[in-house]
C-alpha cells in the first residue's frame, strides 16, 4: 500500500512481462476508446496488422471493449465526426506561417557580425537563402498533412473486426453509479480518473470503464485470471509511475 521507489527490472524486461501477459491465453485484454482511435492514425498495413493480431484474439474470445468506449465512439459517427481521428491537420501550415514571420525577422537584424558568435558557416546572404531554402523543403515533407485517410472504409474494417467485442454493460446503472460515487472519488483523489473532475463534458467516462473493467474480470476470472488493459493514454490517475 505504501507504492513502490523503483521496479527492480529493466526496460526490456519489463516490456517483455507485458509482451507475455498479452499473448497468455489466460489474458482478458481489454481496449480503451483511443485505441479506436489510434487506428485513423495508421497506415493501411499498420492496421491489417493490427486486426491480424485482434483477431487472433478475438478468436480467443478474449477481446473486449467497454460499451462506454463504444459509446464515445458511436457519438463521433452520430456527429458524422470521425474524421477529427484523422491525421489531417493544419497544424503545417500555423508551422510554415510561423517559419515565413521568423525568416522576415531573421531579414531584418541578422548581420555577419551575429552570425560570427554562432556556430553557422557562411555570410549574411548565404544564412538568408539557405533559410528560405530550409522552409521550402520542409513544405514539401508536410504536404502530405493535406490529406487524410478514408474514415468510412476505417470505420467499417473497425465494424468488421471488433464489434463482436463489446461489452454488453448496463450503462445506465453504471451511470448512475458513477454520478452517485463520482463527486467524493474526485474529492479524495482515488483512482481511477481522478483528475477528470474539473471536465465540463463526460467527467465520469475512466470511472464507467473501471466499473466496466471490474465487472467483466469478475465474471470471466476463471477462464481469464489476467486483464490488461491497453490505452493510448498516460494516466497518471489510474496508475503511478515509480521515480527508478
Amino acid at each position: 500500500m505504501f507504492g513502490y521507489h523503483h521496479i527492480e527490472k529493466t526496460m526490456d524486461e519489463y516490456i517483455r512481462e507485458i509482451a507475455d501477459l498479452a499473448l497468455s491465453t489466460q489474458t482478458l485484454i481489454i481496449l480503451d476508446t483511443n485505441i479506436l482511435a489510434y487506428l485513423y492514425k495508421l497506415h493501411e498495413a499498420a492496421r491489417q496488422e493490427f486486426f491480424a493480431w485482434s483477431d487472433a484474439i478475438v478468436l480467443g474470445e478474449r477481446l473486449a471493449i467497454p460499451a462506454w468506449a463504444a459509446s464515445e465512439y458511436l457519438s463521433r459517427v452520430t456527429r458524422k465526426n470521425l474524421e477529427s481521428y484523422t491525421p489531417k491537420s493544419k497544424e503545417p501550415a500555423q508551422i510554415k506561417k510561423s517559419l515565413d514571420n521568423l525568416h522576415q525577422t531573421a531579414a531584418l537584424f541578422v548581420d555577419d557580425d551575429i552570425l560570427r558568435k554562432t556556430s553557422f558557416q557562411g555570410d549574411r546572404l548565404t544564412y538568408i537563402n539557405g533559410f528560405r531554402a530550409a522552409i521550402e523543403e520542409l513544405e514539401k515533407h508536410l504536404g502530405v498533412f493535406k490529406h487524410q485517410f478514408d474514415a468510412g472504409t476505417i470505420h467499417q474494417q473497425i465494424q468488421d473486426h471488433l464489434s463482436t467485442c463489446i461489452l454488453d454493460s448496463d450503462l445506465s446503472s453504471l451511470c448512475s453509479r458513477a454520478a452517485h460515487e463520482g463527486a467524493a472519488r474526485f474529492e479524495h483523489r482515488m483512482p481511477p480518473g481522478f483528475k477528470d473532475g474539473n471536465k465540463d463534458e463526460n467527467p465520469f467516462g475512466d470511472l464507467i470503464i473501471w466499473y466496466e473493467i471490474l465487472e467483466k474480470a469478475s465474471a470471466a476470472s476463471a477462464q481469464f485470471p489476467r486483464v490488461l488493459f491497453v490505452t493510448n493514454d498516460e494516466k497518471s490517475d489510474w496508475v503511478y509511475a515509480p521515480k527508478m
